[in-house]
Protein backbone atom coordinates (compact mmCIF):
# COMPACT_ATOMS: atom_id res chain seq x y z
CA UNK A 1 0.00 0.00 0.00
CA UNK A 2 2.63 2.44 0.96
CA UNK A 3 4.92 2.02 -2.36
CA UNK A 4 2.05 2.12 -4.08
CA UNK A 5 1.66 5.53 -3.10
CA UNK A 6 5.16 6.53 -3.26
CA UNK A 7 5.37 5.09 -6.92
CA UNK A 8 2.15 7.87 -7.89
CA UNK A 9 3.91 10.62 -5.71
CA UNK A 10 7.04 9.93 -7.93
CA UNK A 11 5.29 9.61 -11.31
CA UNK A 12 3.94 12.96 -10.62
CA UNK A 13 7.49 14.12 -11.07
CA UNK A 14 6.90 13.41 -15.02
CA UNK A 15 4.78 16.33 -15.27
CA UNK A 16 5.39 19.66 -16.94
CA UNK A 17 4.75 21.44 -13.46
CA UNK A 18 7.33 19.57 -12.28
CA UNK A 19 9.74 19.42 -14.88
CA UNK A 20 9.67 23.61 -14.42
CA UNK A 21 10.25 23.61 -10.90
CA UNK A 22 13.14 21.25 -11.55
CA UNK A 23 14.40 23.92 -14.73
CA UNK A 24 13.55 26.65 -12.07
CA UNK A 25 15.79 25.34 -9.39
CA UNK A 26 18.78 24.66 -11.44
CA UNK A 27 18.79 27.81 -12.99
CA UNK A 28 18.12 29.45 -9.59
CA UNK A 29 21.11 27.89 -8.04
CA UNK A 30 23.58 28.38 -11.48
CA UNK A 31 22.56 31.74 -10.68
CA UNK A 32 23.12 32.63 -6.91
CA UNK A 33 26.50 30.03 -6.83
CA UNK A 34 28.29 30.96 -10.15
CA UNK A 35 27.28 33.98 -11.72
CA UNK A 36 26.22 35.95 -9.01
CA UNK A 37 29.25 35.82 -7.18
CA UNK A 38 31.59 35.35 -10.39
CA UNK A 39 30.38 38.65 -12.43
CA UNK A 40 28.97 40.83 -9.61
CA UNK A 41 32.09 42.89 -8.11
CA UNK A 42 31.28 44.26 -4.21
CA UNK A 43 32.88 47.61 -3.90
CA UNK A 44 35.22 47.58 -1.12
CA UNK A 45 33.96 50.43 1.26
CA UNK A 46 29.82 50.25 1.12
CA UNK A 47 27.61 52.85 3.54
CA UNK A 48 25.58 49.94 3.74
CA UNK A 49 25.51 46.07 3.04
CA UNK A 50 22.17 46.68 2.00
CA UNK A 51 23.85 49.03 -0.82
CA UNK A 52 25.53 46.17 -1.83
CA UNK A 53 25.15 44.99 -5.74
CA UNK A 54 25.00 41.79 -4.82
CA UNK A 55 21.52 41.94 -2.79
CA UNK A 56 19.19 42.07 -5.19
CA UNK A 57 20.26 39.63 -7.45
CA UNK A 58 20.43 36.95 -4.26
CA UNK A 59 16.95 38.12 -3.24
CA UNK A 60 16.09 37.06 -6.40
CA UNK A 61 17.78 33.89 -7.11
CA UNK A 62 16.18 32.46 -3.56
CA UNK A 63 12.97 33.79 -4.55
CA UNK A 64 12.94 31.79 -7.46
CA UNK A 65 14.59 28.65 -5.96
CA UNK A 66 12.35 28.69 -3.22
CA UNK A 67 9.16 29.41 -5.66
CA UNK A 68 10.78 26.20 -7.63
CA UNK A 69 10.85 24.10 -4.76
CA UNK A 70 6.89 25.41 -4.06
CA UNK A 71 6.07 24.01 -7.77
CA UNK A 72 8.10 20.94 -7.32
CA UNK A 73 6.46 19.74 -3.85
CA UNK A 74 3.18 20.90 -4.76
CA UNK A 75 2.84 19.09 -7.78
CA UNK A 76 4.49 15.66 -5.32
CA UNK A 77 2.05 16.29 -2.63
CA UNK A 78 -0.99 18.52 -3.87
CA UNK A 79 -4.34 17.30 -4.53
CA UNK A 80 -4.10 15.48 -8.32
CA UNK A 81 -5.73 17.57 -11.30
CA UNK A 82 -7.52 15.99 -13.89
CA UNK A 83 -6.54 17.26 -17.34
CA UNK A 84 -9.56 18.20 -18.90
CA UNK A 85 -9.96 19.75 -22.57
CA UNK A 86 -11.92 22.87 -21.53
CA UNK A 87 -10.38 25.46 -22.94
CA UNK A 88 -10.65 26.52 -26.73
CA UNK A 89 -8.26 25.74 -28.83
CA UNK A 90 -6.84 28.81 -30.78
CA UNK A 91 -7.91 28.23 -34.04
CA UNK A 92 -11.40 28.56 -32.51
CA UNK A 93 -10.91 31.90 -30.85
CA UNK A 94 -12.73 34.84 -32.08
CA UNK A 95 -10.73 37.29 -34.14
CA UNK A 96 -10.95 39.85 -31.27
CA UNK A 97 -8.87 38.03 -28.96
CA UNK A 98 -6.37 37.22 -31.28
CA UNK A 99 -6.06 41.11 -32.47
CA UNK A 100 -6.78 42.78 -28.96
CA UNK A 101 -3.32 41.43 -27.66
CA UNK A 102 -1.52 42.40 -30.34
CA UNK A 103 -2.85 45.85 -30.01
CA UNK A 104 -1.69 46.26 -26.16
CA UNK A 105 1.75 45.05 -26.71
CA UNK A 106 1.84 47.44 -29.88
CA UNK A 107 0.48 50.54 -27.76
CA UNK A 108 3.51 49.40 -25.41
CA UNK A 109 6.06 49.09 -27.60
CA UNK A 110 5.23 52.30 -29.50
CA UNK A 111 3.43 54.14 -26.65
CA UNK A 112 6.16 53.93 -24.19
CA UNK A 113 8.52 57.33 -24.98
CA UNK A 114 5.25 59.28 -26.32
CA UNK A 115 2.76 58.70 -23.83
CA UNK A 116 4.89 57.35 -21.04
CA UNK A 117 4.73 53.94 -18.84
CA UNK A 118 1.66 54.60 -16.81
CA UNK A 119 -0.61 55.44 -19.35
CA UNK A 120 0.62 52.46 -21.52
CA UNK A 121 0.40 50.05 -19.08
CA UNK A 122 -3.36 50.93 -18.21
CA UNK A 123 -3.89 51.71 -21.96
CA UNK A 124 -2.13 47.90 -22.36
CA UNK A 125 -4.21 46.13 -19.41
CA UNK A 126 -7.53 47.36 -20.30
CA UNK A 127 -7.28 45.59 -23.93
CA UNK A 128 -6.14 42.53 -22.65
CA UNK A 129 -9.31 42.87 -20.36
CA UNK A 130 -11.58 43.75 -22.76
CA UNK A 131 -9.57 40.81 -25.37
CA UNK A 132 -10.52 38.07 -22.19
CA UNK A 133 -13.96 39.89 -21.77
CA UNK A 134 -13.57 40.32 -18.12
CA UNK A 135 -16.68 42.11 -17.19
CA UNK A 136 -16.25 43.17 -12.72
CA UNK A 137 -15.50 46.67 -12.59
CA UNK A 138 -13.25 46.11 -9.71
CA UNK A 139 -10.79 44.53 -11.99
CA UNK A 140 -10.88 46.94 -14.06
CA UNK A 141 -10.23 49.50 -11.67
CA UNK A 142 -7.47 47.21 -10.00
CA UNK A 143 -6.21 47.24 -13.63
CA UNK A 144 -5.64 51.44 -13.95
CA UNK A 145 -3.84 51.40 -10.22
CA UNK A 146 -1.40 48.54 -10.53
CA UNK A 147 0.00 50.46 -13.41
CA UNK A 148 0.46 53.67 -11.69
CA UNK A 149 1.59 51.95 -8.72
CA UNK A 150 3.98 50.05 -10.26
CA UNK A 151 5.25 53.32 -11.99
CA UNK A 152 5.41 55.20 -8.83
CA UNK A 153 6.75 52.78 -7.08
CA UNK A 154 9.36 52.65 -9.49
CA UNK A 155 10.17 56.48 -9.46
CA UNK A 156 10.18 56.84 -6.03
CA UNK A 157 10.69 54.14 -4.00
CA UNK A 158 13.54 52.66 -6.33
CA UNK A 159 14.40 56.20 -8.23
CA UNK A 160 14.68 54.37 -10.97
CA UNK A 161 12.78 57.02 -13.86
CA UNK A 162 10.34 55.28 -15.86
CA UNK A 163 8.94 57.77 -19.09
CA UNK A 164 6.21 59.89 -18.64
CA UNK A 165 5.79 60.58 -21.85
CA UNK A 166 7.01 63.20 -24.63
CA UNK A 167 3.13 63.75 -25.23
CA UNK A 168 2.80 65.47 -21.93
CA UNK A 169 5.66 67.87 -21.95
CA UNK A 170 8.06 66.02 -19.69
Amino acid sequence: MKNTAIRQRVSRLASVDAAAGLVLIVASLTFLFYLVPAYIVEPRRLQSPLLSPLVLPQIMGWMILLLGIGLVLGTMFGPKRERAEKYTKLRDLPLHQWLLPLLAFAVYYFGLELLGAAVCGVLATMLLFVAMGVRRIGIYLLGVAMPIGICLAFDYGLNVPLPYGSLWGY
